[in-house]
């Protein structure tokens, strides 16, 4: 399994070479190499603008195959909240620098869970999951929340700051 890729959403492109990984060669989305398929390993950075359906499934695309990305996001609000959260599933999502902790509903709900008392095994089959992908989960929302115990998890989510 390879390591998921960063992307960074800007309020607009420029050539700032602070964007980029130091070694990393950039270039437009569309110019990344057809192989291999798996970019997760390369110093590529690709830069995209995202104005319609088919900028996003591009995006997606290229992060899905682990290339890192700087984007600008140019949708309106529905749309945008929409990409970014289909974006969040493939890639850690950076907006303007700050790490996003826009959470799915599947690790909101497993929170809320774990909130109101209910057992890891429990929530699992209430979302139709196994206790090890829950706990894969688990583990990805303290890492996207920036908390070391599942308590500080719970308790960020309930405070309103997830």
């Amino acid at each position: 399994m390879s390591s998921r890729s960063t992307t960074r959403v800007v309020s607009s492109l420029t050539n700032d070479s602070a964007d980029r990984p130091i070694g990393a060669t950039e270039l437009p989305i569309e110019l990344l190499p057809a192989l291999p398929f798996d970019l997760s390993s390369s110093d590529l950075v690709a830069r995209a603008v995202v104005r319609d359906t088919e900028d996003a499934e591009r995006v997606l695309l290229a992060a899905a195959r682990g290339a890192a990305l700087i984007i600008e996001v140019q949708l309106d609000d529905t749309r945008r909240v929409t990409f970014l959260d289909d974006l969040s599933r493939v890639s850690d999502v950076r907006v303007d620098g700050q790490t996003s902790t826009r959470l799915t509903d599947d690790q909101m709900a497993l929170l809320d869970g774990l909130a109101a008392g209910r057992t890891l095994k429990e929530i699992a089959e209430s979302l139709g999951l196994s206790r090890r992908t829950a706990t894969r989960r688990l583990v990805e929302v303290k890492e996207l929340l920036g908390v070391a115990t599942t308590v500080e998890a719970v308790i960020k989510r309930t405070s309103g700051a997830a």
